[in-house]
């Protein structure tokens, strides 16, 4: 193996090598505890806000919408490549086409490793509106007032969740039970529809 790899939490070799981004170990343990610790904003709120917390609230408010498994696993693991990637900040990583390219591999690796639990190999509309919506209620809840974002100016509604502070270890563990619940329900959901 190249140098181009990290340790996981789980203890598994991750490559970022081209030919190594498919076979690499992909492991709910790793990407819940990750996304766990990785804080949105690249750390500029009032409190630790986390990846996975974010992940959980839209996962969430889909179920509410729709009662889908299918799209809650994609709300849920809709920044799954971050727990490899990191969470860069979006002007940052939209200077950086190749960090971006990479990123949609991991994302479709894994969406492919978890594929057939019910995770989907592409982001769903709902998901993506959303991830965009739910911008506005976490900067009301946990940034400073200042500049407006676009998003502020042209009619987006929040998405009307309540920011609360969960520790790293609830963000992991509502994570998981999520995670755990989802992909039941759309395996059961599975089993009976076949004749």
């Amino acid at each position: 193996m190249s140098s181009n790899w990290i340790l996981t939490h789980a203890g598994h070799s991750f490559s970022y090598d081209d030919e190594h981004i498919e076979s690499n170990t992909y492991d709910v343990q790793d990407i819940a505890h990750s996304l766990a610790l990785t804080c949105r904003y690249g750390g500029m709120t009032d409190y630790h806000y986390s990846v996975a917390q974010h992940s959980c609230l839209i996962a969430q408010e889909i179920w509410l919408e729709t009662h889908d498994p299918v799209l809650c696993l994609d709300g849920l693991f809709h920044d799954a490549e971050e727990a490899y990637m990191g969470d860069m900040k979006t002007p940052l990583k939209n200077m950086m086409p190749d960090f971006r390219a990479m990123s949609r591999k991991v994302d479709k690796a894994i969406r492919r490793s978890f594929n057939n639990v019910g995770v989907p190999l592409e982001m769903s509309g709902i998901t993506r509106e959303y991830d965009y919506r739910i911008l506005l209620d976490e900067r009301l809840a946990l940034l400073p007032d200042g500049e407006l974002w676009d998003i502020q100016k042209d009619g987006t509604r929040p998405l009307g969740v309540t920011i609360q502070k969960w520790s790293p270890e609830m963000a992991k563990g509502q994570f998981l039970h999520m995670f755990g619940f989802y992909s039941n329900a759309h395996l059961f959901s599975e089993s009976q529809n076949r004749p």
